[in-house]
């Protein structure tokens, strides 16, 4: 598959997250946790449109291969943001706030707020290698 159809695959799983985080966190009172996994995706998103831009540009003037850093950072990308995906598909169908108990509340946010943890890390990491990718072909 060649690196921009992954890209533009990639934005169009990105673009629904990104609007179903904000839901989720209005949704859910949940604070920064959230919100910051939101903005990560939505730098991800800027990222690569970036990335789009400067690979098109680069085909229009010369054929060249494809990175193969870039290809795996690409793949790594879209699954990590198609694994966000279907975890908020699986929160968003827990009962709402308003329906649990008010003792089942902060177990329930703290198990959520775990795994927001972790996606954070994870898209930094990808966020710093997209970044370090395209500084590359900048050059």
């Amino acid at each position: 598959m060649d690196p921009l159809s992954i890209i533009a695959s990639t934005i169009t799983i990105a673009t629904p997250v990104a609007a179903g985080l904000q839901k989720l966190r209005d949704s859910r009172h949940a604070k920064t946790d959230l919100l910051l996994l939101a903005n990560e995706v939505a730098e991800i998103v800027l990222l690569l449109q970036e990335l789009d831009q400067v690979l098109q540009q680069q085909n229009q003037s010369a054929e060249s291969r494809p990175n193969p850093r870039l290809l795996q950072t690409l793949d790594a990308t879209k699954s990590k943001l198609t694994e966000l995906s279907n975890q908020m598909s699986e929160w968003n169908t827990r009962p709402s706030s308003q329906a649990t108990t008010t003792k089942s509340r902060p177990l329930i946010w703290t198990t959520i707020n775990s795994k927001v943890k972790l996606f954070n890390e994870e898209l930094q990491r990808i966020r710093f290698q997209l970044m370090t990718v395209l500084s590359m072909m900048n050059l």
